[in-house]
């Protein structure tokens, strides 16, 4: 069987996406402090977790073209992931 290799965010443990990860069959998730992005499919992607209220507060505080500029900077794919409903 061939496994994914995920690398996650320490600060994003308590998000409970690890724990749908981890039960996942063919998957091996590790824990690292990441300088940018949540989470690395190593050797292809990179992601940035965002709840939707957060999101929206990227948005209108205009964080959202510096952090997406960063993803951007590096050399995987790189995309964010909203989750949730805002009521914003």
């Amino acid at each position: 069987m061939n496994f994914i290799e995920i690398i996650a965010d320490n600060r994003e443990m308590k998000s409970g996406v690890s724990n749908h990860l981890s039960a996942l069959p063919g998957v091996h998730l590790q824990w690292r402090n990441l300088p940018i992005g949540d989470y690395i499919v190593v050797g292809e992607a990179i992601f940035e977790r965002k709840s939707a209220a957060d999101f929206v507060v990227l948005v209108v505080d205009q964080w959202l073209f510096s952090q997406a500029k960063r993803l951007a900077d590096q050399p995987m794919l790189a995309a964010f992931i909203i989750e949730g409903e805002s009521n914003q």
